[in-house]
């Protein structure tokens, strides 16, 4: 059996700021994306005055990791993380800023060098920007992505897509990716999964999700309908065992992280650490962020990992 869950400890922290929080003292090294909105730019100006800072960011359509100064094939980045010398207890990921690729290839790179235990930080925003209200004055509908590269595979976690395959979406604000995945590959709406986040970061806030999507689950007729909590990792962990779990020996679990990133953080950790790489997969589809796409901040949230 794969049981992702027993082989990951996450010891999760959360304050209104870092006070409340404690930071590893082991920590020297702070990997960070970029800065596209208020809550980025607050998370990078308080690592900076504490740890080295290494910046990343992924080319999809060449496959290439910019990492600080160096472009590194996405199939050689494990190799390159593995020079670099990182010990146990040394790295901090700025999941705020980080985005879901550099995410995936980096917990990937630190498996394969027996890097254990590190850390992931998340800073909430305290509101998302909206496009309009409609006439019936509901607020629901955001202005997140300017466009979407499409669903092309992260080298090292590509699987060909079949009927019978189950996909799991983790939902967010945005329909329309789901949709796109539809539209994108053999997905049988009885083999697709759909998760949100609940308890969600403010009361309400699942409902932005929920209603978004309740069109696309009508028109679809997806029954299999699930939720855990918005930042809980280790949740996203134990709901995608179940639902591995669930599936035939013939077929293949396809993960989407297309909701918070807490719970991506969660579906990348199982998909790296999962046993049974032949039929385990991520399904991502390259959002090019809006600037200022959020407001403000929220609760910051501190993730010290352990891989068991």
């Amino acid at each position: 059996m794969n049981q992702v869950f027993s082989k990951i400890d996450i010891e999760s922290m959360y304050a209104a700021d870092t006070n409340g929080i404690t930071f590893n003292e082991s920590l020297k090294y702070a990997i960070v994306g970029s800065d596209v909105d208020d809550r980025c730019r607050v998370a990078l100006r308080y690592l900076e005055q504490r740890y080295k800072i290494i910046r990343i960011s992924y080319d999809s359509d060449n496959f290439i990791v910019l990492f600080d100064d160096k472009e590194i094939d996405a199939n050689d980045f494990p190799d390159f993380i593995g020079k670099m010398d990182f010990g146990d207890g040394e790295v901090l990921i700025d999941t705020t800023t980080v985005n879901v690729p550099e995410l995936l290839l980096l917990i990937g790179a630190f498996y394969e060098n027996n890097i254990r235990h590190y850390s992931a930080l998340y800073l909430e925003p305290s509101d998302y920007s909206h496009l309009q209200k409609n006439e019936m004055g509901s607020d629901r509908k955001f202005e997140l992505s300017k466009r979407y590269e499409g669903y092309k595979g992260i080298p090292g976690y590509v699987l060909k897509l079949d009927i019978g395959d189950s996909v799991a979406f983790f939902c967010g604000y945005e329909p329309e990716r789901i949709q796109n995945a539809f539209e994108f590959g053999s997905i049988s709406s009885s083999y697709a999964y759909l998760l949100f986040g609940m308890p969600p970061y403010n009361a309400g806030w699942d409902m932005n999700s929920y209603e978004n999507h309740i069109k696309f689950i009508d028109t679809q007729s997806i029954k299999n309908i699930s939720f855990c909590g918005a930042t809980n990792p280790l949740a996203v962990i134990k709901k995608l065992d179940e639902m591995y779990a669930s599936i035939s020996d013939d077929d293949k679990l396809f993960i989407a992280p297309l909701g918070t990133k807490p719970m991506s953080l969660g579906a990348c950790l199982f998909v790296v650490v999962s046993s049974d790489r032949e039929r385990v997969a991520l399904l991502f589809d390259h959002p090019v962020k809006k600037p200022e796409r959020t407001k403000d901040f929220g609760n910051w949230h501190l993730y010290n990992i352990n891989i068991l």
